[in-house]
């Protein structure tokens, strides 16, 4: 009876590790700012354009997304990862969306959902989206701030270029 009772907690003993370890990771997490962001999120970061020196920068739900002046204190330019693939807006916990408005593929937050017009890698400096069936990188509209950001066809220019600086 003694070695059927070891048994049972020896094997119980990872699951009760796995499930503390679990529930620690899930909780959301926050900056110095003490803004609040959802477990698994690499971030806070913003993103600077290399052709205009103007950074990804967001207004309000369902906003168009656009370059901004670099602010350390504007809350629109915080971004994260979040499950490896969604580009979060980490003010507005929405997500940077690739969506087709009039004929026009436009950038845009939207509620994160798994689509993969909301899916996006940065890859050799472009953020790409490749759900529109070609190779779409965000692109402002042109190098002066309040551009809005959309994605194109891919090509390497400074203008698709982006680097990504931690806070």
């Amino acid at each position: 009876m003694f070695r059927l009772r070891l048994a049972a907690a020896i094997l119980a003993a990872p699951l009760l590790l796995l499930g503390t370890v679990g529930s620690a990771s899930a909780s959301p997490r926050s900056d110095a700012s003490g803004a609040m962001y959802p477990p698994g999120t690499p971030g806070p970061f913003r993103i600077a354009n290399h052709g205009s020196g103007l950074c990804l920068d967001t207004g309000s739900f369902g906003s168009s997304v656009y370059v901004g002046r670099c602010n350390g204190d504007d809350a629109g330019q915080r971004w994260g990862w979040w499950n490896g693939g969604w580009l979060i807006n980490l003010q507005l916990d929405q997500c940077l969306a690739a969506v087709t408005i009039s004929g026009a593929v436009q950038a845009r937050l939207q509620p994160c959902v798994d689509y993969p017009f909301q899916h996006w890698t940065h890859q050799n400096f472009a953020i790409l989206n490749t759900s529109t069936g070609t190779n779409r990188c965000l692109q402002p509209a042109a190098a002066v701030e309040g551009a809005n950001v959309a994605p194109v066809t891919c090509r390497t220019t400074s203008s698709q270029g982006w680097s990504v600086t931690y806070w």
